[in-house]
């Protein structure tokens, strides 16, 4: 037995001491994004945040404290239904909306809810609530089906759709939960991937929470999975587009705002989901608000030099021009803050330099420009609106 429990600690210590200096090593020279796993897979969306997930990313730009509820959104424990004297506005988008890099409470859709709520009640009007809904890495097609699968069930008075000017129509090109055949929006059956069936395992051993959070190498090995996983899923996206002789479709990468260079953005996938989207909303009785979240490329500051590839912005900038004029001929209030932002770059700036997400200057710009879009596009109490 001793000769065995030496034998054992000898193998121990022989995986420890090199996993050890790789972790010291990726500390002093390449440190790693350290990040507690929010997200779940989701039969219906490809992936959700994970109710009830608490922990912190940290990277060289930010701390981030993170809080899922019971119901998946980044915010205050929520009740589905409405509280009697309360007008509620539901939040859907991407990791702009959720808030990436800030505190909960300094997100866009916060800042905008203290903003409408103290003029409500100031008023003599109900007390308003933002929910927010937005997963990191959604697109238009998750959010609308997000909307019809559980959206109606919180009761909105209002919906706020946050439209990624950088990658969501990327992201509405992947038919990765919805297609369009000829004409029609159709969901798409998408089994569980490798690797959220591994990241499902790893949050059932114990103390990997904790490494997630704390870990470089864990980290590390994390991301080169992830990217590992894209790879393989874009070779099957060419493979089954070049059997039906036709173009690759768009896959987002890893890790990073806009991923590799994808193909050429087609924008139909993109109206024919907002379409639905905007039908959704007045089938239900329930104004939907546009907010368009530029990325930094469309307002960068003097001299600005991006610290990785960053998209060519043009394309990006013409899907929005295109879609401001579909959207406004059908009369949807819209909310684009591209000149109050490059007005503010100028001095200081709003995005996080190496993560491009809005920082906290640049999440209350946002957050009160929303405000004003929400009074004048009528999507508040009666008391506060501004507009027709």
């Amino acid at each position: 037995m001793r000769r065995a429990a030496s034998f054992l600690a000898l193998i121990g210590i022989g995986l420890i001491v090199p996993l050890a200096l790789i972790e010291i090593g990726l500390r002093l020279f390449a440190p790693q994004p350290l990040a507690v796993n929010v997200s779940a897979w989701d039969p219906h969306y490809g992936w959700r945040n994970r109710p009830g997930t608490h922990g912190f990313f940290r990277t060289s730009e930010y701390r981030m404290e993170v809080s899922i509820d019971s119901l998946g959104l980044r915010d205050r424990e929520m009740s589905r239904a409405k509280p009697p004297g309360t007008w509620r506005i539901l939040g859907l988008g991407d990791s702009f909306a959720f808030g990436h890099g800030v505190a909960a409470d300094s997100c866009f859709l916060k800042v905008a809810e203290r903003f409408v709520d103290h003029r409500s009640r100031a008023a003599g009007g109900p007390r308003v609530e933002v929910l927010n809904s937005g997963v990191g890495k959604w697109a238009t097609a998750q959010e609308y089906l997000y909307l019809e699968h559980e959206g109606y069930s919180f009761q909105p008075d209002a919906v706020v759709l946050a439209f990624c000017d950088d990658n969501d129509g990327e992201g509405n090109m992947e038919e990765g939960v919805l297609r369009v055949r000829d004409g029609r929006l159709e969901p798409v059956a998408a089994p569980e991937p490798a690797v959220r069936t591994l990241q499902r395992v790893s949050q059932a051993v114990p103390g990997y929470a904790w490494l997630a959070e704390h870990s470089h190498l864990v980290n590390w090995i994390r991301v080169r999975v992830s990217v590992l996983e894209t790879n393989r899923e874009a070779k099957r996206l060419a493979a089954e587009a070049a059997a039906r002789g036709g173009a690759p479709r768009a896959v987002r990468g890893v890790g990073t705002t806009t991923g590799p260079a994808t193909p050429a953005l087609d924008p139909a996938p993109t109206f024919r989901i907002v379409d639905a989207l905007v039908e959704s909303t007045r089938r239900h009785h329930v104004p939907l608000l546009v907010l368009f979240i530029p990325g930094l490329g469309q307002c960068p500051p003097p001299d600005w030099k991006p610290s990785r590839p960053y998209p060519d912005p043009r394309p990006h900038e013409t899907l929005v021009a295109t879609l401001t004029a579909h959207l406004d001929s059908l009369g949807v209030p819209l909310v684009n803050p591209i000149d109050e932002l490059r007005e503010a770059n100028r001095t200081a700036l709003q995005y996080f330099p190496i993560d491009f997400h809005l920082n906290e200057r640049g999440s209350r710009l946002v957050g009160r420009a929303l405000a004003r879009g929400l009074m004048d596009g009528g999507c508040v109490p009666p008391a506060i609106r501004t507009g027709p």
